[in-house]
């Protein structure tokens, strides 16, 4: 029972790495091929002058029969069978010499194809899988948007918000206003501060800056159709991301808009950005989801 266990591990692993185990035979199998291909190209040139020769032999037996100088004809006709029997010999010589490294080449075709074919389709399920989680968890939200409002929604995305109360001094009003911890940030979430080559020290450029992008992103989404949040990330000087590789915006889906929180005026960093008191930001993007089965 064991024994049977550890077979039933073994395979799921192979089975696991499938992919890379075939690509990998099948480039190495490409290799084996251009070196018996060149090993076989060595032998060719015994084969065509033993053809060559052969060749020269049916036409000066047919020229000699043009002159009369053989006991027995030798017709045209004889010629042209004896030529087609010396084609077809060199012919099965050479298919015999290269056909090891045609074999090896089409085998190894094959299993790079049957990896990228296996790799293609756990794409694709991983995709549908996250196309699925992301439709329940919208739903979920807009459960939450229905039932409690916007600000609990936003409350709820961020397990570590901290709320501040403020008290005003003229009417004795208390106002509640929203920070957000570091380990806080939502998936997509990303700081536009000195870490950007394209960040400045002047307050009132960063917001005129992302300002610029916002709108020239949101030109490209309609001209284009999509946008994926790595483009975002690489406009605004902000390393890239595994989810920003497949993540987005779809024009006439969601949204239909870009929004980089510059207006989220429920923070206090982002009143103090916007008034320019402050030269960096928090920047929360308002993504589609997955774009890649959309597109």
């Amino acid at each position: 029972m064991n024994l049977k266990l550890k077979a039933s591990k073994g395979l799921m692993k192979v089975r696991k790495h499938s992919p890379a185990i075939l690509m990998t035979t099948g480039v190495v199998g490409l290799v084996g091929t251009v070196v018996l291909a060149s090993r076989a190209t060595l032998k060719v040139e015994p084969i065509m002058d033993e053809h060559d020769m052969k060749l020269a032999q049916v036409q000066e037996a047919r020229a000699k029969d043009v002159s009369g100088e053989l006991n027995q004809p030798y017709t045209e006709e004889m010629a042209q069978r004896d030529k087609v029997i010396v084609y077809s010999k060199t012919a099965v010589q050479i298919v015999k010499l290269y056909l090891p490294a045609t074999a090896l080449g089409v085998a190894s075709i094959a299993a790079i194809v049957s990896g990228h074919t296996v790799l293609s389709r756990r794409n694709a399920a991983t995709m549908a899988a996250y196309a699925t989680l992301q439709a329940g968890f919208e739903k979920y939200r807009e459960r939450v948007r229905e039932q409690f409002g916007e600000d609990k929604d936003l409350e709820l995305s961020r397990p570590r918000q901290l709320i501040v109360e403020e008290e005003d001094v003229a009417t004795g009003e208390t106002r509640e206003t929203f920070q957000y911890a570091a380990d806080g940030l939502s998936l997509y979430a990303r700081y536009f501060d000195e870490l950007s080559p394209r960040w400045q020290k002047e307050p009132g450029y960063n917001q005129m800056f992302l300002s610029s992008r916002q709108n020239w992103f949101n030109d490209k989404l309609h001209a284009n159709g999509h946008v994926f949040l790595n483009e975002v990330y690489d406009e605004l000087g902000i390393p890239r991301s595994k989810e920003g590789a497949v993540v987005g915006w779809i024009d006439g889906n969601g949204d239909s808009y870009i929004d980089f929180g510059l207006n989220d005026g429920r923070t206090e960093a982002a009143r103090e950005f916007i008034l320019g008191h402050e030269r960096s930001i928090l920047l929360e993007f308002n993504v589609d989801g997955l774009i890649w089965d959309k597109i």
